[in-house]
This record gives C-alpha cells, structure tokens and sequence, in this order.
C-alpha cells in the first residue's frame, strides 16, 4: 500500500491548459492597451488651456517682481468684485459650475473609453497585438451573411457588444435564412478572434421570389 501526503501533481495537459489560459489572458489585457483609443482633442484642448494659463501666471509675476506689472489679465478688478460679491451671486454660480462642468468633461473622458478605430484581436502571445480595421471586420461578417443561401446584399453595423446583419431574403424563408445567417455570422467570427465578445442579431429584409 502507498501513501501520498498533501495534493496531487497536476497533470501536463492541466498545467499547458493553465499556462495557455494565463497567457491568453495577457495578451488580451496587452491588446486592450494598445488599440486603446487615444483622447487626442481632450488631450490637445486640456494641454492649451494649461499652457495658457501657465504662460500668462508667468508672466504676470515676472513683470511683477521687475516693477513693470503686464497686467494680461485685469486680475485687480477681478479681485475687487470677487471681494464685494457674495458666493450666492448669479455670476458666482454660474462661473462655478462652467468650471464644474469642465472638470465633469475631463473626468469622463480619462475613465470612458472611446469608439476605437479597429476591432482588437485575440491572441496567446502578449507582445504580439493585432487587430483589423472596422470596415474589414464589417466587410468580413457580410461576406459571411452573403455566403447563406437565399441571402443577398448584407449590411453590418457593430455596436459595443452587438453585431447587427441586415440582409435581404425571399419573404417564405425568413426564419431559415435568419437562422443560418446567425449561424455563418458567429461561425466567422470565431475564425476572426475579436478580443470582445460580439452578440449576432439578424434583421432580414424581405423581397419577393
């Protein structure tokens, strides 16, 4: 009789399983961070209203310490009026949620991510990132829709997480030809490997015959 203390061994086809899970997973976390879309007029606009203000602070205290105030901005009069009105003033409260507002914008653009303007791919390894242009992938869904029998002229719009195929179809085969459409659709993309997980809604257009 023989005793084993403490787990098991894992076996080769389980630990090659886990190693290809774990490195499926950082390719994808890769990806996702590399065709991440880039803020680029949020960007620009928050780096010239920066440098602006830097710029006209900068020279406002230069000129200042030299004896020769540039006065860019009426800053005095500002200061007066800001002293003798009070934080329930109109004006106030208005300035107040513009600056507010502002802040919300750039916020919501460094946490919500942007439309990209390609369709990541899945892959195992991380310093390999791929992806294909939307019209591509669109282009590639349809030519699958179009392989159906009965089906013709496929459109696809992408959504986040949907894919939508308007295709036209003999008015007595609409259910068969929605179905295999479906079909073909997720077929192709599982040949393709989008990083996101695409849900395939088919909308048939009638004709006759």
């Amino acid at each position: 009789m023989t005793t084993h203390a403490g787990r098991w061994p894992a076996s080769r086809t389980s630990a090659s399983a886990q190693a290809s899970a774990g490195k499926g997973t950082a390719a994808a976390r890769a990806a996702r961070s590399a065709f991440r879309p880039r803020r680029i007029v949020t960007s620009l606009v928050a780096a010239v209203l920066l440098t602006a203000a830097g710029t006209i602070t900068a020279i406002e205290v230069v000129s200042g310490v030299a004896g020769h105030p540039a006065r860019l901005v009426p800053y005095t009069r500002v200061a007066d009026w800001m002293r003798h009105t009070s934080w329930t003033h109109w004006g106030v409260l208005a300035i107040s949620a513009g600056l507010v507002l502002v802040g919300l914008w750039f916020l919501l653009a460094g946490l919500i991510p942007g439309r990209p303007r390609v369709v990541p791919l899945r892959g195992d390894d991380r310093d390999l990132a791929m992806a294909v242009t939307r019209g591509g992938f669109r282009n590639a869904l349809a030519a699958a829709a179009e392989d159906v029998q009965d089906a013709s002229r496929a459109q696809v719009t992408l959504r986040r997480h949907r894919v939508k195929v308007y295709v036209h179809c003999p008015a007595h085969a609409v259910d068969a030809v929605s179905e295999q459409v479906r079909r073909s659709v997720a077929g192709r993309l599982e040949e393709i490997r989008p990083l996101a997980r695409y849900k395939v809604v088919v909308k048939p257009l009638t004709r006759k015959g």
